[in-house]
């Protein structure tokens, strides 16, 4: 055997040597990078938090609304326009929206920005979501119709540990019925404080505006208006366009009111008058005229009567003839109703006279 013959056989094992070290490097750097894709892909759905559901066109729509809804709410400033005779008044738009009316407010065309100038959270723009329907809310982040719309605003951080998890906002549809549901969620700085902003978006899940029947003077005493008191429990807006109330004698409506007017600001008081000119308000609360049509009345003229009655709220969609029952209110001699004393509930069963507490001169528009 020559000499030659152990060193071809060294010079073998040394290019096989290399082979194997060149595949193993890239082997090593292949699986470093698809860890560094899976990091990032990681981090972007961190960062976006987007809650992933099936891979079907009508989430990937929801998906995509709810993503665009959430840069419209924290991404901008927003905007108001005003409608002249039924025409987007340009000249009159605003930034400054959270300064407007809930009626303005939810008559012309609003993106709903959280932002301030400055490019954070507005403390001023989060409060006035109180002033907003969901029906407003909703079709100002371009949502569709067939969309519903839950939004939550909770203190993460504050230089004052009372105010952490605190919640600015909770309001609007739940998810619970709903077919198919995303949230997406962000946070940002709101002074010296970081907020979480979540956004919640439905298909298929139904929202009714809810309002509670709270107080209501039927015997007045000096000749004041006779008045019901309702309250807003929620944070959205109550637009009362399409609701009405009735006064029902013996079975039949005896008078009549159709609402086409008005916005009850979340967590606020609303009162329907027999006299709106004299009606004493505690509060800020919004004061609609049911004299006129004599749903109540006022002075001498005693619409309701404290020996017996019947009062009914109802809803009609706008361009439907379907009409929906929200309160009815019965009472009769039995409640012995004294002049001068409100009735004010006490949030146990509505039907049921121990739980509506006799109070002089009643507080209306107030707790």
């Amino acid at each position: 055997m020559s000499f030659a013959e152990p060193l071809s056989f060294v010079k073998r094992g040394q290019d096989e040597f290399s082979r194997d070290e060149n595949a193993m490097t890239a082997v090593i750097e292949f699986l470093s990078a698809f860890i560094l894709f899976l990091m990032l892909v990681t981090a972007f759905l961190s960062l976006a938090q987007l809650q992933l559901g099936p891979n079907t066109p009508d989430i990937d729509r929801l998906e995509r609304s709810a993503v665009e809804a959430m840069d419209k709410l924290t991404g901008s400033e927003g905007y108001h326009i005003p409608f002249e005779n039924g025409i987007k008044d340009a000249g009159n738009a605003t930034i400054d929206w959270h300064l407007l009316s809930p009626e303005e407010l939810n008559s012309g065309a609003l993106i709903p920005g959280l932002l301030s100038e400055r490019g954070r959270l507005s403390i001023m723009k989060v409060d006035s979501l109180k002033s907003l329907t969901e029906d407003t809310f909703s079709k100002g982040l371009g949502l569709n119709e067939d969309y519903d719309v839950r939004l939550l605003v909770r203190v993460e951080s504050s230089p004052d540990s009372s105010r952490i998890g605190e919640l600015l906002f909770d309001d609007g549809t739940h998810r619970n019925s709903s077919f198919s549901s995303v949230s997406i969620s962000r946070t940002l700085h709101m002074a010296d404080e970081v907020v979480l902003v979540s956004l919640e978006v439905h298909l298929g899940a139904g929202f009714t505006d809810k309002l509670l029947m709270t107080e209501i003077m039927i015997d007045p005493a000096s000749g004041g208006p006779e008045w019901i008191e309702l309250y807003n429990p929620d944070q959205f807006a109550v637009n009362l366009s399409g609701w009405s109330v009735s006064k029902i004698t013996n079975g039949v409506v005896s008078a009549h009111e159709l609402i086409t007017y008005g916005v009850v600001p979340g967590e606020s008081f609303l009162l329907f008058s027999g006299n709106p000119s004299i009606q004493q308000n505690l509060g800020d609360a919004l004061v609609v005229d049911l004299g006129t049509s004599g749903v109540l009345g006022s002075g001498l003229i005693d619409s309701i009567q404290s020996n017996e009655g019947h009062i009914s709220f109802q809803y009609a969609e706008f361009n439907s003839a379907l009409t929906y029952d929200l309160i009815n209110f019965h009472w009769d001699n039995t409640w012995n109703i004294n002049a001068g004393y409100s009735l004010v509930w006490n949030y146990g069963e509505f039907s049921n006279s121990s739980n509506w507490i006799p109070l002089e001169d009643g507080t209306p528009g107030s707790i």
